[in-house]
């Protein structure tokens, strides 16, 4: 039985039929699609293929929307929801401490690990097929990763953008909104958009809860260059605790982040059809603002390079999760997640672009693809254009080196709005003038209490360092309240564990992680 919001895609191939579900808005027809394979790649769906008497699920190629699935019973079943087979099953589940190290660490899970040791994630371009009673996923050849960078900007640039035009393109008919932030990606939808169909398209910008004005002033800025209604939206501090709540839900407990995107639901919902997300091209185009830089994108595709991508990583995250987290435990987080990271780049051993495949496939396909798919598209139909196959075989092809410090996005932006070139990004260029502060939504006397009491009651209260409880009490102190960051991980965990209690079998999470909590003292 597939449980769905809408019809089905049927397509029929000469030896195979589906019904597919795609993670682009444009729902392709089924026309001209004559296997999985094509399903996957050309119409970004995942769906269930009938081979002759053989039945199996697929994912698609940029791995956006999620097939979870489980074994029970001499069945398997899948969902795009774990909480969906999660609630459903008839037996105890376990703990998946692996999942929850990276979880902890990085915000995000890696490889095909979830929260429940029982339940795994089919990767981008796989299939689920179950024989005999038992589950086997055959990962085929990534298509992305059998594209060879042999082309510099000069030459790739021009197919890109006329990838890009003709993603946009195939967008349907109705009103667009675009979820505008302070970066490059969502101009660059904002600007494909403009040049295709300025009419019924409008952008929309959260408070990222960041303490400045800065993003909302550089989206108004945008969306005025090319000529777009822009509206900005700020989330009442009173929804914070319950927008936090629902967030991790939609995803899963799987990317942890505060809820500064919820507010956005309202204003797309009533401005009705389709949202335009800007997911995915920060990878493809490789703007080495963050961590392509040349230790990354070393062609050799070598072990260095994928020890340079996990320090270019871990050097943000690591202060996060140590001023929330005792030592002994931290230390355990970082080597689980450290193990995992380098399984997973395993794959692309020796290829010219391993780090950029390996970030897709853990940063992005793991933690980011949540916000398209879970976040926003759970309300609103939400477009992916900038991850479309074409446009990121197109992008691919150009080599890490040729697309450096932003020469692709700068190709780019020439042939589409040279304009938007020029305005100052979130993290290049100087910033609009006139940056006004803002009130975090999260930090508040209400919210911090609500953290202590989920941090205090946990499984992982024992390992909190009592510097960073005493953050959570400041108010008490006549101070203002100050979350420390990392510590939204630990709740997510707590709270992952209320929810799923009645299934879960005993959580130790010494056992678990393989540490010890240390003696404390009374008081």
């Amino acid at each position: 039985m597939l449980v769905m919001d809408r019809e089905p895609i049927r397509w029929e191939g000469e030896n195979q039929r589906g019904l597919a579900w795609s993670e682009r808005v444009e729902m392709f027809s089924g026309a001209g699609i004559g296997d999985w394979r094509d399903a996957a790649c050309a119409g970004a769906a995942c769906g269930l293929v009938a081979e002759g008497r053989r039945t199996y699920a697929h994912s698609s190629v940029a791995g956006v929307a999620p097939v979870y699935w489980m074994e029970h019973g001499g069945a398997v079943y899948f969902a795009t929801t774990i909480d969906a087979l999660a609630l459903a099953s008839p037996r105890r589940l376990s703990v998946d401490w692996e999942a929850w190290a990276a979880i902890l660490a990085l915000t995000y899970p890696l490889g095909q690990r979830t929260p429940f040791a029982e339940i795994r994630r089919l990767p981008p371009f796989s299939t689920l097929r179950a024989r005999r009673g038992k589950a086997y996923v055959d990962e085929r050849p990534w298509p992305w990763a059998e594209v060879e960078p042999s082309l510099d900007v000069g030459t790739g640039a021009a197919d890109v953008v006329e990838a890009l035009r003709a993603a946009v393109a195939r967008l349907p008919a109705g009103p667009i909104t675009c979820p505008l932030s302070g970066g490059l990606d969502s101009r660059l939808c904002l600007g494909l958009l403009a040049e295709h169909r300025r009419d019924d398209v409008s952008a929309l910008t959260a408070d990222p809860e960041n303490g400045t004005d800065r993003e909302i002033r550089i989206a108004a800025s945008v969306a005025e260059t090319v000529g777009v209604p822009h509206h900005a939206v700020a989330g009442d501090p009173a929804d914070y605790w319950s927008d936090f709540e629902l967030r991790l839900l939609r995803v899963d407990y799987q990317f942890i982040r505060s809820p500064w995107q919820m507010p956005e639901l309202v204003p797309l919902l009533k401005a009705g059809g389709v949202a335009v997300d800007g997911f995915g091209f920060d990878v493809l185009a490789v703007p080495g603002d963050r961590v392509f830089v040349p230790d990354t994108i070393d062609p050799r595709g070598d072990d260095a390079v994928v020890e340079a991508v996990w320090n270019m990583t871990r050097d943000r995250a690591e202060r996060r999760i140590s001023r929330v987290m005792r030592g002994r435990l931290g230390s355990a987080l970082w080597a689980s997640a450290h193990r995992q990271f380098t399984a997973e780049s395993e794959q692309f051993r020796g290829h010219a672009a391993r780090a950029v495949l390996t970030f897709y496939r853990t940063r992005q396909v793991r933690g980011i693809a949540m916000a398209p798919h879970a976040i926003l598209g759970a309300d609103v139909p939400t477009a992916v254009p900038l991850v479309d196959d074409s446009v990121a075989r197109c992008a691919l092809a150009i080599s890490p080196q040729s697309k450096a410090a932003g020469s692709l996005y700068d190709a780019v932006f020439e042939a589409i709005d040279p304009r938007l070139r020029g305005i100052a990004t979130d993290r290049r260029g100087d910033a609009p003038p006139g940056e006004s502060p803002l009130r975090r939504r999260g930090d508040s006397a209400t919210v911090a209490d609500a953290l202590h009491a989920s941090v205090t009651n946990g499984p992982l209260a024992p390992w909190i360092r009592p510097s960073a409880l005493r953050r959570l009490t400041r108010h008490h102190r006549d101070k203002q309240p100050r979350p420390p960051r990392g510590m939204l991980e630990v709740v997510a965990f707590h709270l992952w564990c209320e929810r799923y209690r009645h299934v879960l079998g005993e959580i130790d999470v010494a056992e678990g992680f393989g540490v010890a909590p240390r003696a404390t003292h009374p008081g």
